[in-house]
């Protein structure tokens, strides 16, 4: 309750009257905020990383390190779907489907 800057009085009469369902979608979403929150720090950091690789000789046709490389993709919500469709995945997983579908 402190991190978010609530009394206890309110986290009592408000938080502990909520639905569950509500207080489900509550605690998601502060979670969701707290991540997106770190990914913003830690993306700060590895973009003095990947700085300090790029400025160093690591051969002919080296790839470039990028902020991704080093903490991955910023973080998404409970809800939101990765992949919108079974063509989509099979795509990003090299499978190939017949054209005229499944």
């Amino acid at each position: 309750m402190r991190e978010f800057g609530w009394e206890l009085e309110y986290a009592e009469k408000t938080i502990g009257l909520m639905p569950l369902k509500k207080l489900n979608t509550l605690i998601e979403e502060l979670n969701y905020q707290r991540s997106v929150d770190a990914y913003n720090t830690a993306s700060h950091f590895a973009g003095v990383m990947a700085t300090i690789i790029n400025m160093t000789y690591r051969g002919k046709g080296a790839k470039r390190a990028t902020v991704k490389d080093a903490i991955g993709q910023p973080p998404r919500r409970s809800g939101e779907a990765s992949v919108k469709t079974l063509r989509e995945a099979a795509e990003e997983l090299g499978i190939r489907l017949p054209e005229g579908g499944i």
